[in-house]
């Protein structure tokens, strides 16, 4: 992810409706070239977040090789004493990002997960769990072509924003009957932004 480029449009309407509490988890849904990628940059900046950001590539992503993608996007962003503590964990994704979170805790920063559509079903729970982890000022944000396998629909999270392509913005709280067979119907959607 690079620095916004000078001619930017900003769409407010879209980084308004992912600040205050409700932003701690946003979920960016969109067909290639809608800028999910643009929009996360430009949500680090109007947080003021460090971001610590990981590209999954096509051919499917594991858990274990997502740690250390985000092991090294953390060290990368200059939270060395995290990426040890997730080193620590050897061979246990779980473990990584556990630590990751308890690394991180109090830091204004924004994980940030571009193209996770690639993460196999083991790195979808993976980001799963650190949804339901994260903690102000902490921030994650999901950018996905469609759910991976492993339903990434922010886990157990209260509150999540979810922009969609083709949507409005603002948050809804979680129903207690979830409906996980169709990520439309998802508890956690936020019938959010245009992207466009």
């Amino acid at each position: 992810m690079s620095r916004l480029p000078p001619h930017h449009v900003s769409r407010a309407r879209l980084t308004d409706a992912c600040s205050g509490q409700d932003g701690v988890v946003v979920v960016v849904e969109a067909a290639a070239g809608y800028g999910k990628s643009v929009l996360a940059a430009e949500l680090v900046e109007v947080w003021g977040s460090v971001p610590v950001e990981v590209l999954l590539e096509e051919g499917g992503v594991s858990a274990e090789l997502l740690a250390a993608r985000l092991r090294a996007a953390v060290s990368r962003a200059g939270f060395l004493d995290a990426a040890a503590s997730m080193a620590a964990a050897g061979a246990d994704p779980a473990g990584a990002v556990d630590a990751m979170v308890a690394g991180l805790k109090g830091e204004a920063c924004a994980i940030v997960i571009d193209d996770a559509h690639h993460a196999n079903r083991d790195a979808g729970a993976l980001i799963d769990r650190i949804a339901s982890l994260v903690a102000p000022p902490q921030r994650l944000v999901v950018l996905v072509r469609r759910l991976p396998p492993g339903r990434s629909d922010c886990g157990a999270r209260r509150w999540c924003n979810w922009v969609r392509s083709s949507s409005r913005c603002g948050p809804r709280r979680r129903s207690s009957s979830p409906r996980p067979a169709s990520v439309s119907a998802s508890p956690l959607r936020t019938d959010g932004c245009s992207m466009r």
